[in-house]
């Protein structure tokens, strides 16, 4: 039912969009094409791109069934319902990891143990891409959300290589046409 499943009319808005610029962005710095981690895989469309791209192996992780239902049958992608928070991150696997507007929503008490399971889980040269959003997003009085300062942040980062570390901060609207102030760092990042 939609009411139990909140993400459902998030992934109807969002089928079909193509891949975020940051994540194609980001292939031009992934030495190798063997396995990748699409994080808040959503409407898939992340996932099928990496498929289209060359991966050998692709794990898309959400923590909605809704997702695993617009999955496309392919012998290369592995769809896995989970919170980040519960699922187990391999060591030293994936040579690229996309969070596309994802990480915000782990809960501020898990968020820095999920971010060194991403970091951990990438190989030797693997390439992170994503966003955080952060303290001043229209969104940053909810509880349940993380929100980080550039501080923080950089905290978060330093044992990684910057590749880009871009602050956006504007007036838009979501995937369902609301109204909402961003304050968003989108990463590509290293694992040295």
């Amino acid at each position: 039912m939609e009411s139990n499943n909140p993400w459902k009319k998030y992934y109807k808005d969002t089928e079909g969009r193509p891949p975020r610029k940051e994540l194609i962005e980001a292939l031009e710095f992934v030495q190798n094409r063997d396995s990748a981690l699409d994080l808040g895989a959503g409407a898939m469309q992340d996932s099928v791109y990496l498929l289209s791209q060359g991966f050998k192996e692709v794990i898309a992780v959400d923590s909605s069934p809704s997702s695993k239902e617009l999955a496309p049958v392919n012998e290369r992608l592995q769809v896995v319902t989970s919170t980040f928070e519960e699922f187990t991150f391999p060591t030293a696997k994936f040579d690229l990891v996309s969070a596309q507007f994802s990480l915000p929503f782990t809960h501020p008490q898990y968020f820095t143990r999920v971010f060194n399971s991403i970091k951990n889980s990438l190989a030797d040269g693997g390439i992170f891409v994503g966003n955080v959003f952060g303290d001043r997003d229209e969104w940053n009085e909810n509880p349940d959300m993380t929100f980080l300062d550039s501080e923080a942040l950089a905290d978060l980062l330093t044992d990684l290589e910057v590749i880009k570390l871009d602050e956006e901060e504007r007036d838009g609207k979501t995937a369902s046409g609301q109204d909402k102030h961003w304050h968003i760092f989108n990463l590509i990042l290293r694992k040295k």
